[in-house]
């Protein structure tokens, strides 16, 4: 899932009207971070996206239930890509972790 599905998803539920209010409002970021992402091709950082899937769980429960179920359907699959980031970036950090340090091979 990348950020420009987010967005999209964002927009079809009527949540986001502008990339600015879902990059302040739902990203809890800069006007700008949106765009700056998708300039840069780069993907929001795990801690915006949790705090998207937490506000997505904090108000899915108060609509009506066809909005509220695609909300947290979008919460769930928010919560398994961030999962996902973080058990990836263990294996990166434990992979450097166990690499020699250069210069150490003869010791």
């Amino acid at each position: 899932m990348n950020v420009s599905e987010i967005y999209q998803a964002m927009r079809s539920l009527g949540l986001a009207s502008s990339q600015v209010q879902f990059s302040t409002v739902w990203l809890g970021r800069s006007p700008r971070y949106y765009s700056q992402l998708v300039a840069t091709g780069r993907q929001p950082s795990v801690g915006a996206l949790l705090g998207l899937a937490n506000r997505l769980g904090r108000i899915a429960p108060s609509l009506r239930p066809n909005s509220g179920h695609a909300m947290l359907d979008l919460k769930l699959a928010l919560d398994r890509h961030c999962e996902r980031r973080e058990l990836l970036a263990v294996r990166r950090h434990s992979s450097h972790a166990l690499a020699p340090v250069a210069g150490s091979e003869g010791r």
